[in-house]
């Protein structure tokens, strides 16, 4: 294949490329006034025209980095219907990133923090223990504050990665920094191999692929400049695919586990490998080895044996690197759980946070403002059990036979490609849905999902769908970030809370939508499609052909789809619904146990902070007496009260004063007594100090609010 574009409709294909390089130039050479330098900036730096801010930055040169990025999109848009090569979009990647090599990290500070955990380990501290805080080095000072106590929540392989750019560098933090681009790099090429391979083997267009998934500005930004880790997870799992296309299939998964132990979200293909590999006992069973046979193995609908067995060969395969890996480090199992460290970020462009946002607006219009943490901790649970749902059917949909409508009355070249093609793209759902629902989204993790989409564009029934809405996403994520690395999901909540609860409401719409379709009856049944024919809008279903029908594109009855199909009313079952209900409802039943454990553990805690400052207040005015009561006993709050003399005891005056002093707000008197509040943790602690009355002097009475179903569960 040559470099030279045919002609085509887009204009001078190699002028747009130029244009392009020129903008990435642009955007490398104006990041060292706009991105992230080794000094932190003490404010965020917007764009504007001055060339310098007291806080550090250049607000000129953010403003010439967003109109770079903004041009290279043009250029990448001006390009898509161009009729060019492969090979002309990875050399023209190449083009428009090379220059990316010289920039400051861009739109993310990620690289630092990789580059301070790296030397920590070095140092003899676990990552997973330790803070950067505790790195006796200045590059600590270059981290995002985010990191600075936060443990590592990425795997031993990529630490072990960063351990030795941070040995190799000694205490050159640039060569670190390049070091761990260097390997980002790599996982670019390797993610761009790995795409052209699992396109041409689904039946899609490599050239189409390699626009959207390897020259995108996205991959430039977040992946060269940014030098993300996830080019690595992201790489491992395309690559893993590739090689099991290939059928090689230990050697796919023991990829994909080595991507896990980079980022643990890698671990969401392995089910999907998993079916590959059950198709390949399935050919082994029907003795299949040309290529008619192999097209039968993928033609016949799964059984569970072959479906249980790759499911266990997966796992096991897989196990045994990541176990190896963890011990031979030294650090443990503890990147299985990173699920702590992304929970500090909230932002609206995460679904599920930003619905508990918005519940925290309503609370706090209505004098509750600690509905804001709790509902967001809610949220994020209730996100996390429908996740694993979505997953599992997710997994089922493809394990399955197709629902779609599509005969499998084809070559057998072109059943093979379509079946791989429906394994593939229901591994980018899969990761979708984890970006869709994870606690934290940030634009880069878009990029975890978009190859295999990418691979698998032109199959399917959603395929013009997938084509129209992918690089628009791919430009809006472009300017999520600043480039400094500041979000703009932290400054638009007004704006991006409201979208979250439309894109909510739509979202679960088609859900419920859909789940009319879903035959409930023979949810674990392989050998039937998940969902039944399209939804028409007077809720029947399109009735599917039977394989006895003449014309209904089954093998053996004929050539071609049934001209008519009968509108029949959708079926109602019962114990289909039950066994995903059940499960679901058990879910439910635990992460609200999980939630409300926590809230009456955060509960507890308030209820100690409040007694520590009533302790204070009883140093320093002694009382003839004192009472208290922890939160969840008669009543639900917690509760404490000091008794003084009323001649020998302070005055309310004297007790408001010195509770104002160390931070109590004065709310709305009720009568004589005062009343005081703050806040601990989001919790409301109330003092109220109550005048003398007959023998009985000034009285302080505190509450600290506590969940009235975390008392009742716990």
């Amino acid at each position: 294949m040559g470099e030279v574009p045919e002609r085509s409709s887009a204009r001078q294909p190699t002028t747009w490329r130029y244009v392009g390089v020129a903008a990435a130039a642009a955007l490398a050479a104006s990041s060292w006034g706009s991105g992230s330098r080794p000094v932190l900036h003490t404010r965020i730096l917007w764009p504007g025209l001055s060339p310098s801010a007291e806080t550090g930055g250049s607000p000129l040169a953010a403003t010439i980095s967003i109109a770079a990025m903004a041009v290279l999109l043009l250029a990448w848009w001006q390009l898509r219907t161009a009729r060019l090569t492969e090979r002309w979009w990875w050399v023209t990647a190449a083009l428009w990133f090379a220059p990316l090599l010289a920039s400051v990290p861009l739109y993310s500070r990620d690289l630092y923090s990789y580059a301070a955990q790296g030397a920590l380990w070095a140092e003899g501290l676990s990552p997973y223990e330790h803070g950067v805080r505790d790195l006796a080095s200045d590059w600590r000072e270059s981290t995002a504050p985010t990191w600075l106590d936060t443990p590592a929540p990425y795997g031993p392989v990529w630490l072990l990665i960063a351990r030795g750019a941070a040995s190799l560098a000694g205490d050159r933090l640039w060569l670190a920094l390049l070091l761990l681009r260097l390997v980002a790099v790599v996982g670019v090429v390797v993610m761009a191999w790995a795409v052209s391979d699992v396109a041409h083997r689904v039946g899609s267009s490599r050239r189409s692929a390699a626009w959207l998934a390897v020259a995108a500005p996205l991959v430039g930004a977040h992946y060269v400049s940014g030098a993300h880790n996830d080019a690595v997870m992201v790489a491992a799992v395309v690559a893993g695919f590739a090689l099991a296309l290939r059928r090689l299939l230990v050697p796919a998964v023991v990829v994909v586990a080595l991507g896990a132990m980079v980022k643990v979200t890698a671990v969401v293909a392995l089910p999907f490998i998993a079916l590959i590999w059950a198709r390949h006992l399935t050919a082994v069973r029907l003795s299949s080895d040309d290529a008619s046979d192999l097209a039968e193995s993928w033609r016949v609908p799964l059984r569970p044996r072959e479906v249980l067995s790759g499911l266990a060969l997966t796992g096991v395969t897989a196990a045994i690197p990541m176990a190896l890996v963890s011990r031979a480090s030294g650090l443990g199992f503890a990147w299985l759980n990173p699920g702590a460290t992304p929970g500090r970020n909230e932002q609206w462009t995460s679904l599920p946070t930003g619905l508990g946002m918005a519940i925290g607006a309503v609370g706090h219009v209505l004098g509750r403002p600690e509905w804001r943490d709790s509902a967001i901790s809610v949220a994020r649970v209730i996100g996390l059990v429908l996740l694993a749902v979505i997953l599992v059917l997710v997994w089922l949909a493809v394990a399955k036979p197709a629902g779609d409508g599509a005969p499998l009355e084809a070559a057998g070249a072109e059943v093979v490609a379509a079946e791989r093609a429906r394994v593939v793209r229901a591994a980018g759902w899969a990761l979708l849905a984890v970006i869709v629902l994870a606690p934290v989204f940030l634009g880069w993790y878009f990029l975890w999902a978009l190859p295999l989409f990418a691979a698998t564009l032109g199959t399917g029934s959603l395929a013009h769908g997938l084509e129209r809405w992918l690089p628009v996403a791919v430009t809006v994520l472009c300017f999520a970030q600043l480039p400094d690395g500041y979000s703009l999901g932290l400054t638009t909540t007004a704006i991006g809370v409201p979208i979250a609860v439309a894109a909510a409401v739509v979202l679960a719409w088609r859900g419920l939508r859909w789940s009319r379709r879903v035959e409930w009856s023979g949810i674990l049944d392989l050998s039937r499609p998940l969902t039944a024919g399209p939804m028409r809008n007077d809720g029947r279903v399109r009735q599917r052909p039977s394989p006895s029908d003449p014309g209904s594109g089954f093998p053996g009855a004929g050539a071609g789809w049934a001209t008519t199909a009968t509108d029949v009313p959708r079926r109602r079952t019962r114990r289909g619904w039950l066994l995903v209900a059940l499960p679901v409802l058990a879910l439910l039943a635990f992460a609200v146990w999980a939630v409300t454990a926590r809230i009456a553990e955060d509960d507890v805690t308030a209820h100690g902070d409040m007694m520590s400052r009533i302790d204070d207040v009883e140093r320093q005015f002694p009382p003839l007496g004192s009472s208290s009561r922890p939160p969840c006993g008669i009543t639900d709050e917690g509760w404490a009260e000091l008794t003084w003399g009323a001649l020998t005891g302070p005055s309310v005056d004297d007790i408001e004063t010195w509770l104002r002093a160390f931070g109590w707000q004065r709310g709305v008197p009720e009568g004589g007594t005062a009343v005081l509040y703050t806040f601990e943790d989001g919790r409301e602690l109330t003092a109220r100090v109550s005048p003398p009355n007959g023998d009985i002097g000034v009285r302080l009475t505190a509450t600290s609010a506590a969940n009235s179903l975390a008392c009742l569960l716990h």
